[in-house]
């Protein structure tokens, strides 16, 4: 059985894919608004290809195989090179050329990192530097009139510093997943903590429940609650809805004056140091 932690550590790996998934989207309308506004129909097949990729992805989001996003980061990083090439209207692409859609690289590295693998993080850097150094050689090497001043000082050193500048990038996002994981460790943690002592909420639970009229349903909520279970964790392990569950917990709250897990808390502590005075 998952851990809490283990748990939202993959819903949030899924929402990251749900986020590139959305953001190849994106680069895929930016390459067809820029294939009409310039008239090039060399992007327009690249664009639609990235679109129709995009499309298949939907269709088999059921299938969990780390392959898939290797091949996705591959895809992406593959399509945006070769249309960053075209876009240059059939003239060669000078360094000048590459510039304004060198941020692209950038997104495709940062989504990578949403997957929340630090090995997919690193072989989407690896991709995507290499990606951006081809077509910078190939333009030139497509202009052999041009191709000396690839070499020279400026152009170089400039392309040097966007290649370190997307190293750096990649080595920032890498602690991504470690922090994320930190982070929902440090809740299991706590959430540990309280299991542990739930015991000594029973009697409190009982009271609250018998002073606000809770139905029983609503007291196996006040359970899960007290558990630090989400909203859809609270649905699985009680067979309802998650809009169920969330009508329960509204509910529940009214009746016990509070409107949040904090303010449960808050209530809970204050009854048991009112029983310890009592004793």
């Amino acid at each position: 059985m998952q851990s809490l932690s283990e748990y939202l550590y993959s819903l949030e790996s899924r929402r990251g894919e749900h986020t590139a998934w959305v953001i190849r989207w994106g680069i895929a309308a930016f390459f067809l608004g820029i294939s009409f506004l310039q008239g090039n129909l060399s992007i327009l097949p690249i664009a639609l290809v990235l679109a129709l990729y995009n499309l298949l992805l939907k269709a088999v989001k059921q299938i969990e195989s780390g392959l898939l996003s290797y091949t996705s980061v591959m895809a992406e990083t593959l399509a945006v090179s070769l249309a960053v090439f075209f876009s240059s209207s059939g003239e060669s692409l000078l360094f000048s050329a590459i510039s304004p859609f060198l941020w692209i690289f950038f997104i495709l590295l940062y989504s990578a990192s949403l997957r929340l693998n630090e090995k997919l993080i690193l072989f989407s850097s690896v991709i995507n530097i290499t990606g951006m150094n081809s077509v910078y050689l190939a333009g030139y090497i497509s202009d052999p009139r041009r191709f000396e001043e690839a070499y020279s000082g400026a152009c170089l050193s400039d392309q040097v510093m966007r290649t370190l500048f997307l190293m750096a990038l990649g080595l920032l996002l890498l602690n991504r997943p470690r922090i994320i994981r930190r982070i929902l460790k440090n809740r299991q943690d706590f959430f540990d903590k309280m299991k542990e002592t739930n015991f000594r909420f029973r009697e409190e639970l009982e009271s609250l429940a018998r002073d606000a009229s809770l139905t029983t349903r609503e007291e196996e909520v006040l359970r899960e609650l007290l558990k630090g279970k989400t909203y859809r964790m609270i649905g699985d392990s009680l067979c309802i809805s998650v809009d169920t569950a969330k009508s329960h917990i509204k509910k529940l709250y009214r009746k016990l004056g509070i409107n949040s897990r904090n303010e449960l808390y808050g209530l809970i502590q204050e009854n048991r140091m009112k029983e310890g005075k009592n004793r």
